[in-house]
């Protein structure tokens, strides 16, 4: 049986054998002889830089040499006119732009023309229906009903009877 001081000595000799190893492998990972850092497999990052166009087929070649000073380039009246424009936005009365403006409801004319009223066609689903262009607003009503103040009286197809406020036409698809 081993004896206590003999188990202590072989951590320790154990502990000191790991330490060696580690430094080792410290040693030849971290540290190289000569003064230059070594070479990374990536390369050192470096700031972006800002796309330079591609030429068109379109664009003229530039010419790298140096134009005369008298004379100005043939494109340096064009990038003048377009450093005075100032970008202008498409909607400059809008405070929020992510918040659609607030419109006004159109108002209905409770006038009596029948020209404002057309019959576009009939439709039965329960029962039978007009189908009424109403001011632009197109609304199916049903016999005895009313949508924009126009009121329907008797449906008979090809031909209904209508009313708004107090009078009376009778409408046809046949107009």
């Amino acid at each position: 049986m081993l004896s206590r001081n003999h188990l202590n000595s072989l951590s320790v000799h154990r502990a000191t054998a790991l330490a060696g190893l580690a430094l080792a492998c410290w040693l030849s990972a971290g540290c190289s002889g000569s003064d230059e850092p070594e070479a990374s497999l990536a390369p050192p990052l470096q700031p972006p830089v800002a796309a330079q166009p591609l030429p068109t087929s379109d664009a003229p070649e530039a010419n790298h040499a140096q134009p005369d000073v008298d004379e100005p380039a043939p494109n340096a009246e064009q990038a003048d006119n377009a450093s005075e424009q100032a970008y202008e936005p498409p909607f400059p009365d809008r405070v929020d732009l992510f918040v659609a403006p607030k419109r006004q409801g159109r108002s209905r004319e409770t006038g009596s023309t029948s020209e404002s009223i057309e019959l576009l066609g009939f439709v039965t689903v329960d029962k039978p229906r007009a189908v009424l262009s109403i001011d632009g607003q197109v609304a199916p009503v049903a016999q005895g009903d009313a949508k924009f103040g126009v009121e329907v009286i008797a449906i008979e197809p090809p031909t209904v009877v209508l009313q708004r406020g107090r009078n009376r036409w009778q409408a046809s698809i046949d107009n």
